[in-house]
């Protein structure tokens, strides 16, 4: 059992907590006493007059016993007198020892009934070890325990590593567990996985975190992924307690899947199996904008219903008193000087920062974890804060323009030109050619080392880096950092155009195509000689090494990451689907001499699922790239028909057929020939599927065969049933998860008026 400081809760927090440990130990119903705090009151409990009980909650867990003394004595003995209690109880944080309570029962008096009135720091972890449940419903304290951190620094998850293990710390105390959570949780009991979706800075990657880490303590082990669905298939177990995250699934400024296959069939594929399974659970989230944007291109996701199951963060999910605890943790946690919190607490100034109609998480840790006090004055505090609410790219606007060397400028524009994670080395690769580009134009003279220089200029505020397999790593801070550099990119046209110029690499022009966007005036759109550059570009770095990295998790645990793969196919595809303004001569004619080599060499085609995207693509871009989608076509049908091996080429063969009535028509004759070879094959296929751990597969396999028999008619019923037994007999292993998850919380009180925001913010003078 844990012997708590009770350090990680706020003052405000300690007298919910008491609350609880006096309902649960006395059987009483306390009212919380609002405002007014000079009357010496905190908590009360009175069914009439003569049986009026009041509580102070002292929190003096960071103070001494002689200063707890000295304030019963000389500032509280006085208002209890004019109360004249019959009951007085005193709940304090601090430790105190027989010796201490006999000379605080010395002060009180007959106030006092009895020496167990008085709660100390052991007697709060003696009630808490009797009443479980008080212990589970209080994120702050018990997530803030040593053996909790281990396991998160342990876990990988979060990118933290063990020195950074008060970052962690700081981000579980000043958490504030809004009625999201809750849901949130709800929704994943029912369904098993859940859609988290707001605006930017609003909260989904903390509250999706804060989940992870309460299913943690559950035994559950968390499993991120990082740019590809594949990462969670491949490490499926059955046997297992397993959580997934994957956060900013549809990418942070814009559609990143545009160079994965079948992603958006495969995340449905995932999410029916979490559905299906007693211990898999799947957290997903993205920007709000983005997932109404991806309906249109991904309608498998919209169909599926996961729309319907998503919970929502948006402003209107904070109450007001949600808004003003948020504030309130961060001040108090985050060490922010008194003269700055004074200058807020002055005509409840904190009422014009809760009220603000773009009020921001992101924004209010900004100004608090991260305050400058050589910039801000104290009197400018609550001026300063408000600016920001009214423009939030001003979080890091002044530190990019007034602080940065022009290298470490240089250095976080080349990593917005990178997909969301990759290797140090290569980033670095990429930095020196673009300040070489820039240096023989401009004239600027290149210092020694400054690759260094800048990374240490801006690690920990702008980028983290972290350290996978014995290789650096390097990402944003968060996503609001490429949103800025984003925005200001879009203002510096000739800049744009020297980065896009300096590319080495493929994956820099998709990464740069998708950033841009999704933004209401993309340059890529308006600038014709930039587009120009671009096509350029495009054709130079055609097949060029991949930068992307996914993560692949081992059987015993942990993870590596390796680049991943895109061929010329997923090229071509990303050229075809971008929607390229004004295509050039030049691209066109790459275009057309790939594609040609493509479909002569169908014979070396292991996954046809990107065969399928490219036609898809070829058909929609037709008219841009003067393309004749019959002539690859034709050659799909001369020649998949006599060259099917697996489920999946059945698969590819019949999506071919339900996309274009032309082939469906020339193949329609032999469709039953096509499901009797599938029956007599089926078997040997799945015979070597016969492990725990191939469920996933099994089902793959189950619903390629059901959509098979769509398309083609026949009888696969069979063989679908006999899988599906296959999966049961595998899957009985599966542990019951889902009741020791979900916990009855305490009792909820509906704060949301002014007068109970001021008395929240009383506790801090």
């Amino acid at each position: 059992m844990n012997d708590y400081d009770f350090k990680s809760l706020s003052p405000w927090e300690f007298e919910q907590f008491s609350r609880d440990i006096l309902q649960a130990s006395l059987g009483l119903d306390f009212d919380i006493f609002k405002s007014g705090r000079d009357q010496g009151i905190d908590l009360r409990y009175s069914e009439e007059k003569s049986n009026n009980i009041i509580v102070q909650c002292k929190h003096y867990a960071n103070s001494t016993f002689s200063n707890l003394k000295s304030d019963i004595k000389n500032k509280e003995l006085d208002k209890i007198k004019k109360l004249s209690p019959s009951r007085y109880i005193l709940v304090t944080s601090l430790g105190l020892t027989p010796k201490n309570k006999e000379e605080i029962a010395e002060i009180l008096g007959d106030y006092l009934i009895s020496y167990s009135d008085i709660i100390s720091r052991q007697n709060l972890n003696s009630i808490l070890r009797d009443n479980p449940d008080i212990e589970r419903n209080n994120i702050s304290l018990w997530a803030t325990t040593t053996h909790v951190l281990e396991r998160i620094l342990h876990s990988g998850i979060f990118n933290y590593s063990a020195a950074q293990k008060d970052s962690i710390n700081d981000k579980l105390k000043y958490y504030v567990q809004n009625p999201s959570f809750e849901e949130t949780k709800e929704i994943l009991k029912k369904q098993h996985f859940c859609i988290i979706a707001g605006l930017p800075g609003i909260g989904k990657s903390t509250l999706a975190e804060m989940l992870l880490v309460d299913y943690m303590e559950s035994g559950f082990e968390p499993i991120k992924v990082s740019s590809d669905i594949s990462e969670a298939f491949d490490s499926l177990s059955p046997t297992k307690p397993r959580i997934y995250y994957y956060d900013d699934f549809l990418g942070q400024t814009g559609l990143e899947q545009k160079l994965n296959k079948n992603e958006d069939q495969r995340i449905v594929d995932f999410c029916q199996h979490c559905k299906k399974s007693n211990n898999t659970f799947f957290i997903l989230t993205t920007r709000e904008y983005i997932l109404n944007q991806a309906k249109s291109t991904y309608e498998k996701l919209d169909k599926a219903g996961l729309d319907i199951n998503k919970c929502v963060i948006d402003i209107s999910s904070y109450s007001l008193f949600d808004k003003a605890k948020i504030l309130y943790n961060h001040l108090y946690f985050l060490g922010v000087p008194e003269e700055y919190i004074s200058n807020i607490l002055k005509n409840n100034g904190y009422l014009k920062i809760i009220k603000h109609p773009s009020f921001n998480p992101r924004v209010i840790e900004s100004m608090t974890a991260n305050l400058s006090t050589s910039d801000i004055l104290p009197e400018n505090y609550l001026n300063e804060i408000i600016y920001r609410l009214d423009n939030p790219y001003i979080i890091w606007e002044h530190a990019f323009k007034n602080q940065l060397t022009l290298p470490t400028k240089h250095f976080l524009i080349v990593i917005l030109s990178l997909p969301s994670i990759v290797y140090l080395s290569d980033c670095k690769n990429l930095f020196d050619g673009f300040r070489k580009s820039f240096s023989s134009i401009y004239g600027n003279t290149r210092m020694h080392n400054e690759f260094n220089a800048a990374l240490k200029e801006c690690e920990g505020n702008f980028i983290k880096i972290n350290l996978s397999s014995g290789k650096q790593t390097v990402e944003f801070q968060n996503p609001s950092v490429r949103d800025f550099l984003t925005y200001e990119l879009s203002m510096d046209p000739d800049l744009l155009m020297l980065l896009v110029g300096a590319c080495q690499n493929f994956d820099q022009l998709v990464s740069l195509w998708n950033t841009f966007e999704s933004l209401e005036k993309n340059p890529f759109f308006i600038d014709s000689e930039l587009i120009n550059i671009y096509q350029e570009k495009l054709i130079n770095t055609y097949g060029t090494k991949g930068l992307r990295l996914n993560r692949f998790y081992s059987i015993n645990g942990g993870y590596i990451l390796k680049y991943a793969t895109f061929n010329d196919r997923d090229h071509c595809r990303f050229i075809l689907s971008s929607g390229i303004p004004s295509v050039s001569n030049s691209l066109k004619v790459m275009i057309n001499g790939e594609l040609e080599k493509i479909f002569e060499n169908l014979y070396s085609i292991y996954d046809w699922s990107d065969i399928i995207l490219l036609m898809q693509a070829i058909l929609d871009s037709r008219a841009s790239f003067d393309l004749d989608s019959n002539i690859y076509l034709n050659k799909i049908i001369d020649f998949l028909p006599f060259n099917l091996n697996q489920v999946e080429d059945y698969r590819a063969l019949a999506t071919i057929c339900e996309m274009f009535e032309i082939a469906h028509d020339k193949l329609s004759t032999k469709f039953t020939d096509f499901v009797c070879e599938l029956n007599e094959n089926i078997d040997e296929e799945i015979s070597y599927i016969n492990t725990v751990d191939d469920v996933g597969s099994l089902e793959e396999c189950q619903y390629d065969l059901e959509y098979i028999m769509g398309v083609f008619g026949g009888d696969l019923s069979y063989k679908i049933n006999e899988i599906k037994m296959l999966i049961d007999d595998l899957s009985g292993e599966e542990e019951q998860a889902d009741d020791k998850i979900y916990r009855n919380t305490t009792r909820e009180i509906n704060y949301n008026d002014t007068e109970d925001i001021i008395s929240l913010f009383d506790t801090l003078h």
